[in-house]
Parts: C-alpha cells; structure tokens; sequence
C-alpha cells in the first residue's frame, strides 16, 4: 500500500497544473487546438482529482472559490 500524498502536495499539484493551463491557452481570440484542447482536459482532471483529496475543512477557508464545481468537472471529464 502506498502512503498518502501531503494535502501541500495536493496542493502544489492543482497550482501547477492550473499554471500549465495558463500557458497553454492562447490570449484573445486566438482558437484552440484539438491538442491543447486534450491538454487543458487533462490538466483539469489532474486539478479535480488533486483537490478531491483536500481536507473540507481547509477548502472552507477560501469559500469564494467553487472547490466542489472543480471536483465535478473532474467527474464530468473522466466519467463522462
């Protein structure tokens, strides 16, 4: 069996992979890519599935953020 990741860890990883999103998506008007598309899809899915993990009581601390709509995504996307 192996052990849980740190909820800092967790953490870490949605930033990163929220950043990789930044710099994926293009600015303005610009389309996406059928590449960037499967990019952004799965960056979110790794997002969601980090933050899946996140303790309630610290994801409460930041109520302005929509943490359970991102989790969802997360299902939407992998689930169908």
């Amino acid at each position: 069996m192996t052990a849980e990741r740190p909820t800092v860890a967790r953490l870490e990883d949605a930033r990163q992979y929220a950043e990789r999103i930044r710099r994926i998506a293009p600015s303005g008007d610009a389309a996406l890519s059928e590449r960037d598309v499967f990019a952004i899809r799965y960056c979110l899915a790794v997002i969601g599935e980090a933050l899946d993990k996140v303790p309630e009581t610290l994801l409460a601390n930041e109520p302005e953020i929509p943490w359970r709509r991102v989790i969802a995504l997360r299902h939407r996307l992998v689930h169908g």
